[in-house]
């Protein structure tokens, strides 16, 4: 089980910091499943470093 507290609410406001316009839903839950995935696996890494996700496609989502 992973909590996604202070790692997600940055994540879900920048767009609406920066005057963007809300992010759909789907993209949201998406967002949310990769963040949980991305901290399961960093917390299993024996490393000194950072984890870095990225995803690219050619749908109609812009992040």
């Amino acid at each position: 089980m992973v909590r996604l507290d202070k790692s997600w609410l940055p994540i879900v406001t920048h767009h609406q910091r920066y005057g963007e316009r809300d992010v759909p839903p789907t993209v949201r839950e998406r967002l949310g499943e990769l963040t949980a995935a991305g901290l399961l696996l960093a917390s299993s890494l024996k490393f000194d470093g950072s984890l870095l996700l990225q995803i690219q496609g050619t749908g109609p989502a812009r992040l």
